[in-house]
């Protein structure tokens, strides 16, 4: 993992935002339910999707 930090300090974002800053909170979960809802399961569930749901 260190090697993979090159010179990224400890408080630099993993993925940035198009500005190359931190991704928001909203930034995040507009993400994932872009994503959920252009995956094949149900619309229905594809709706319920949030980053919460999947860090479990």
């Amino acid at each position: 993992m260190i090697k993979l930090k090159g010179n990224a300090g400890w408080d630099d974002p993993v993925f940035k935002s198009r500005k190359g800053e931190h991704l928001t909170k909203t930034q995040v979960r507009r993400i994932v339910k872009a994503a959920a809802m252009r995956s094949p399961i149900e619309p229905g569930v594809a709706a319920k999707v949030s980053p919460r749901s999947h860090s479990h």
